[in-house]
């Protein structure tokens, strides 16, 4: 399974295009998700690390150990959440 699409949302792979959208998610969220997981240094919030974290999460579906998908809005195709399935 590559995407699935319910009335509101749709779940797709996060892809290299992506990284824009994950940047402002991060960013939009950076003091709620900094309560429940280890406060990350400014570096991890930049297009470029995105970017590399994407490509490694590429690889590791490539490689079958990790599926990190992107939940998007129908009506905008933004990008309100991740969730990924480690093998």
């Amino acid at each position: 399974m590559s995407s699935y699409a319910g009335e509101r949302v749709y779940i797709r792979f996060i892809g290299a295009d992506d990284a824009p959208a994950l940047l402002d998610l991060l960013q939009r969220n950076r003091e709620l998700f900094e309560q429940v997981v280890p406060k990350r240094n400014d570096s991890y919030y930049t297009l470029e690390e995105q970017s590399k974290i994407i490509d490694r999460w590429t690889k590791e579906r490539e490689e079958d150990k990790r599926y990190s998908f992107g939940i998007f809005l129908h009506d905008t195709n933004e990008l309100i959440g991740e969730l990924r399935f480690l093998k």
